[in-house]
């Protein structure tokens, strides 16, 4: 059946026409609210009496349901209010008593007149069910949610509207519409932080009746953490051995014992010495030399298909890259697994500041900042590096070491420090670290600082402390064959260039330069020689 629009009054009077048949059935107007039946006739004057008969039972029977005169100086047709108890299906039709006696026809039980209004009263709300609602594709933007409902009413179903929230419940948003029992795969937008969102299904019938079913909660998994993923996609790189040919071992220069390299600049003869450099000393001993690095050890650089290092893309330049996605800074949050280093081959840590740029450490009483104050200092110290002032920056970033935005903040301070030439202060800074803050950034920035300062012995023990799977793997590789160079080991130099110079990341490109450097250097004295003659 088509459904027509309610108008606010309902009018039937016109004159009777043969008993309709099943498939004359009038047209059923859907209400909830009260309804006038108005007497419609040609001249109002002429009528002496208005009849409203009623039926429950589609004109099986039927009975008076109001009989109003009508006076002769009367202006307004008489109406009858439809307003039954009960839900159901009701026909009204009316009649004219005139003044000379007649009167039209009244209906017969049986049937249904033609000029019978059908309404169906209807002041129940529907009921809906969401059956299951199970999470699908995410991404930052959106989460999509296959749905399935049901949905119950005495009279037909007009509509169906699946709403989603994200607040709670707050708010809701259409955002998709189906039949009274169906499936369907919505699409909520969501921001990063969404961890629920809320799914119910509000069913309208065709009395305009609604209602809204429970709301059902869809978890949503955690955003993915950049490092992990960063880890996994590293697991899915081509081994090393099928990319790189074996390379031959090194030579080491003095005896190894269970991996160790016997350092030249330390005495390990004393066992209290120290050796002076830089702003202060660092305590020897006995347990002072320097660690093999990764990769390295006592017998020289193993085959390299065995190297557990990554290759074939710039893994520092993604990491850092996707932390910033993920947190809209820039360089923030690396790799802040403590050492791995035992404490029997640890260095001791530097004793005295002297000597450094700027101060290395924070007070131990200085209060600790956390939420809304520590990010806004380290929102202010990126905001004074960005506009030059980079010694209040500086320190705005040590004060961040007290707080729970030092993992961000620190090699942020590492690299301004080195961009600034302040390689002692960055020695001190990373010797005064907590071992929660000891990671491989800044294990590597202490070692480029080291080496900076000539000191490339020194520079192993930092460098070496990197763990193989980093991001910082590489780069400290090629600091580690800067420091071999350096150090009068050209032979292991050359080798670690030539296996990083394999990949295709900065790391690659800086490895080639410095072997491009490492065959001029050596072609030198034949073009002096061949000059002289």
């Amino acid at each position: 059946m088509l459904r027509r629009p309610i108008v606010p009054v309902l009018a039937a009077l016109i004159a009777l026409s043969p008993v309709l048949t099943a498939a004359d059935t009038p047209t059923a107007y859907y209400v909830k609210t009260a309804q006038s039946v108005v007497l419609k006739v040609p001249d109002l004057k002429t009528v002496a009496t208005a009849k409203f008969f009623l039926s429950s039972d589609d004109g099986k029977s039927w009975s008076v349901a109001q009989e109003t005169p009508v006076a002769d100086t009367a202006t307004e047709a008489p109406a009858y209010v439809f307003k039954p108890a009960t839900d159901g299906r009701y026909a009204v039709v009316t009649c004219a008593v005139w003044r000379n006696g007649t009167k039209e026809a009244e209906p017969v039980a049986g049937a249904l007149p033609k000029n019978a209004l059908v309404l169906i009263w209807d002041a129940t709300p529907p009921q809906a069910t969401v059956t299951t609602a199970k999470i699908g594709k995410i991404t930052d933007k959106s989460a999509s949610i296959d749905v399935t409902w049901t949905s119950t009413d005495a009279n037909p179903v007009d509509s169906v509207t699946l709403e989603a929230s994200t607040d709670g419940g707050t708010g809701f948003a259409v955002v998709g519409k189906g039949a009274g029992n169906g499936s369907s795969t919505i699409t909520v937008p969501i921001e990063r932080s969404t961890r629920e969102v809320l799914v119910r299904v509000t069913v309208s019938d065709r009395a305009s009746n609604s209602a809204s079913s429970t709301a059902t909660a869809v978890a949503l998994p955690p955003p993915a953490d950049p490092e992990v993923e960063l880890q996994k996609a590293v697991k899915t790189l081509p081994s090393l051995a099928d990319v790189t040919p074996a390379v031959a071992a090194m030579k080491p220069d003095a005896p190894a014992a269970n991996g160790v390299v016997a350092s030249p600049l330390l005495n390990a003869a004393s066992s209290n010495s120290a050796v002076p450099y830089c702003a202060g000393t660092i305590n020897t001993g006995p347990h002072a030399d320097v660690i093999a690095p990764n990769g390295v050890n006592g017998a020289g650089i193993g085959p390299i298909g065995d190297a557990p290092l990554v290759d074939g893309s710039d893994i520092e330049t993604d990491y850092f890259r996707t932390l910033a996605a993920a947190k809209g800074g820039t360089k923030n949050g690396p790799d802040w697994k403590p050492s791995t280093r035992s404490p029997a081959t640890a260095p001791a840590p530097v004793t005295s500041a002297a000597g450094a740029e700027r101060p290395v450490a924070v007070p131990d009483d200085t209060a600790f900042l956390t939420g809304d104050e520590a990010q806004m200092m380290l929102d202010n110290a990126r905001s004074l590096a960005r506009t030059g002032d980079r010694d209040a920056a500086l320190d705005v970033y040590l004060r961040l070491h007290r707080s729970d935005q030092a993992r961000a903040a620190l090699p942020e301070e590492l690299v301004l420090l080195r961009t600034t030439g302040q390689h002692v202060t960055i020695v001190g800074v990373v010797d005064h670290l907590p071992p929660e803050l000891l990671g491989d950034v800044a294990h590597l920035e202490k070692g480029r600082a080291l080496l900076a300062l000539n000191h490339p012995d020194l520079a192993l023990r930092d460098l070496s402390a990197v763990r193989k799977g980093s991001p910082q793997a590489r780069p400290a590789l090629l600091e580690i064959a800067r420091a071999f160079a350096a150090t009068g080991k050209p032979g292991e130099a050359e080798r670690l260039f030539a296996f990083l110079a394999k990949g295709d990341d900065a790391v690659a490109d800086l490895a080639k330069a410095e072997q491009t450097k490492a065959e001029q250097t050596k072609a030198e004295p034949a073009k002096a020689a061949a000059g002289s003659k």
